[in-house]
């Protein structure tokens, strides 16, 4: 697939934070969630302010327990939502997978490379750090993550071999990786804010290179999506179109200065086990970082979902399996 296709296939989306139409009734939605994940904070705001209820949904909450699980449970029906990296999305529909993308939420990297102390003092920029892992071992949150995927091709964009140069090993969470930086087993660590933050509260190390605001657009630019079934979106558009109502106008709710303080108690309750100043930082984050380019409409960038598919396609997916035209699904909408 070129990226002239992928372009010109993803059609834009808009009109998100109008009011329900169509019939009072109520829709049920059943949606993914991994508690404690910085990324949905959104659906815990959506819920307990009452936003999806004033958009005509019921919402029930499900935990996957692993991202395979997730795609699996959207492609057999049996949930009709989640907020996740379009990778794991676009991984599934090679695969045959009816998964699609019908907004996206995020359109910045929440991946953050923490590494040990004595690497902290390494001069430059992301790519003099990068470089400076040769010969070092790296966690990956899973081999064949997008956390895995973005360090490969942070490695190569760097000169650097994976599994050659670097040695890359799976910590599936960030207090594994906790424990490894304290036994001196690992030098570096992929994953998503606020796990550095937690390195460093440790006292084991810090962030090392933030993607976000750090590396080139091919990698700090992202599409954290509202992943669904390609089915249910075609025979559901009201119910994604209340959906994609509620997560815009959770993300507006965040960004009121109003509202800061009822941010950070939800953060504090549900992500850092009531650290309120971490939680301080996160909100901090969150409108700074995370929500900064999100579009109007929660439209998906073209350009960002095609260095995505880039990414993944340099990491071994078959492009001519990916159909993006079919991929974005977007709500008909009056």
């Amino acid at each position: 697939m070129t990226a002239a296709a992928v372009m010109a296939a993803v059609p834009a989306c808009g009109g998100a934070t109008d009011a329900p139409t169509g019939g009072s009734d109520t829709i049920p939605l059943t949606l993914q969630t991994f508690p404690g994940a910085l990324l949905y904070i959104s659906d815990v705001i959506a819920q307990q302010e009452g936003i999806f209820k004033r958009n005509g949904l019921d919402v029930t909450f499900v935990n996957p327990g692993d991202g395979a699980t997730a795609m699996r449970l959207l492609a057999n029906g049996d949930a009709q939502g989640l907020l996740a990296d379009v990778a794991s999305g676009i991984s599934a529909a090679s695969k045959g997978q009816p998964i699609g993308v019908t907004g996206s939420v995020i359109n910045k990297s929440l991946f953050q490379v923490s590494a040990r102390g004595d690497l902290l003092g390494v001069k430059g920029d992301w790519k003099a750090k990068v470089q400076a892992l040769r010969g070092k071992k790296v966690g990956v949150p899973g081999i064949g993550s997008s956390g895995d995927i973005v360090m490969r091709g942070l490695l190569r964009e760097a000169g650097l071999t994976p599994d050659k140069d670097v040695t890359l090993i799976s910590i599936t969470t960030g207090q594994a990786a906790i424990a490894q930086f304290q036994q001196k087993a690992l030098d570096a660590f992929i994953n998503v804010a606020p796990t550095a933050h937690l390195i460093e509260k440790a006292g084991v190390g810090g962030l090392y290179v933030d993607i976000a605001n750090e590396a080139p657009p091919k990698f700090s630019d992202s599409v954290i999506g509202m992943m669904t079934n390609r089915s249910f979106a075609k025979q559901n558009p009201e119910a994604l179109r209340r959906w994609m109502a509620s997560e815009q106008q959770a993300i507006e709710f965040i960004g009121k200065p109003a509202n800061r303080d009822k941010i950070i108690g939800y953060i504090a309750k549900n992500v850092t086990s009531n650290d309120v100043p971490l939680a301080e930082k996160l909100v901090d984050y969150l409108n700074n970082t995370a929500y900064s380019a999100t579009k109007p409409g929660l439209e998906v960038p073209t350009q960002a979902l095609n260095n995505q598919i880039e990414l993944l396609t340099a990491g071994g997916i078959a492009a001519d399996s990916l159909n993006a035209s079919d991929f974005v699904v977007t709500p008909n909408r009056k």
